[in-house]
């Protein structure tokens, strides 16, 4: 016995002109469509926010299949698209990986001053994208992420953006050194003699103290 069809123009259910299914709202029924497995959908003309009208089934809009015309899959394209370019290029995301290999691959060269001595990245920095939003409005090129408490973890209240020599001056085997009552870090020291670091360390080989290698003028020892 044939299955028996409802005029083209013609449709009975709760679904009206006007309903809102995610982008798209409807404009007016179309026609019933029909299946070789007897099922059946129907087809409405509808209108996406971006005013582009097409054709829709409404089983798709319902189940959230179809929430727009191509103008949606076409920005979460272009979305995706910055998101990967950003992790990918951005020294930010390379500062990101960096850290993430020192504190938890056993693999890393320097793995032993940091994961291998207890230091990790905060819960919060696990993500990338909270990462980057915390470091991100201060962030000038050629800054380094600087832990302030050198046996602290990488956090927001325990890091700051730091040149090179800031970055120096911090580190845990960093040299202290007493002149006239003052106490500096090696590198902080050595400017004001004018020698560098390379002379110190000999001077200091060839039996001399700390002091006595950075007020030594350069002579041949």
């Amino acid at each position: 016995m044939g299955r028996k069809k409802l005029p083209p123009n013609v449709y009975i259910g709760s679904t009206k002109p006007g309903d809102r299914y995610g982008r798209v709202v409807i404009i007016k029924f179309l026609r019933r469509k029909f299946f070789p497995n007897g099922a059946s959908d129907t087809v409405w003309e509808g209108r996406c926010n971006c005013g582009r009208v097409q054709e829709f089934t409404l089983n798709h809009l319902r189940t959230s299949h179809t929430r727009s015309c191509i103008c949606l899959a076409r920005e979460t394209r272009a979305r995706l698209n910055f998101k990967h370019g950003m992790r990918h290029s951005s020294p930010i995301y390379n500062i990101w990986k960096l850290i993430r290999s020192r504190c938890f691959s056993e693999t890393n060269t320097q793995w032993s001053r940091y994961g291998g001595r207890g230091i990790t990245l905060c819960k919060r920095w696990l993500d990338f994208d909270k990462f980057h939003q915390d470091l991100i409005s201060e962030y000038k090129p050629g800054l380094s992420l600087d832990r302030i408490n050198n046996n602290g973890n990488y956090s927001p209240e325990n890091c700051r953006w730091a040149t090179v020599t800031q970055q120096a001056n911090n580190r845990s085997d960093n040299r202290k050194i007493t002149i006239n009552g003052e106490t500096k870090n090696l590198h902080q020291w050595l400017p004001s003699f004018g020698i560098s670091a390379q002379t110190f360390y000999y001077r200091v080989r060839k039996g001399l103290t700390d002091e006595e290698a950075l007020l030594k003028k350069r002579t041949r020892l």
